[in-house]
């Protein structure tokens, strides 16, 4: 490179391919076509509303299964801090009475 001549930055040179404006995809001088973008503003906002819309309605899919997961969690911890003298088999159906102290109680109702 100590020999090679010193180009402007404004041309298109190289010490592989020498001179090679011709061979780029775009202009290379002041006087090219202008490479202006397209206005995708409207586009844009299109596929914003679109997204938000999307991810609103999965916020609030979550949000409802969340309400289910923590009813379900009160109701569990409802009927396990109740008292009962008996052992529960799953699947059968037992009823939940409040004494009149406050306490839970479960009881074992035999449906004939």
């Amino acid at each position: 490179m100590e020999n090679s001549k010193k180009y402007p930055d404004n041309v298109v040179w190289s010490e592989d391919k020498g001179f090679y404006p011709s061979k780029l995809a775009y202009g290379s001088n002041v006087g090219a076509t202008a490479i202006i973008p397209e206005d995708v503003s409207s586009w844009k906002n299109e596929k914003i509303l679109k997204a938000n819309s999307y991810y609103k309605k999965k916020f609030d899919e979550l949000l409802e299964e969340y309400k289910k997961l923590q009813e379900e969690l009160e109701w569990n911890k409802i009927v396990y801090s109740a008292n009962y003298s008996f052992q529960p088999i799953p699947g059968e159906r037992y009823n939940l009475y409040l004494r009149e102290n406050g306490d839970d109680h479960r009881s074992y109702v035999v449906l004939m």
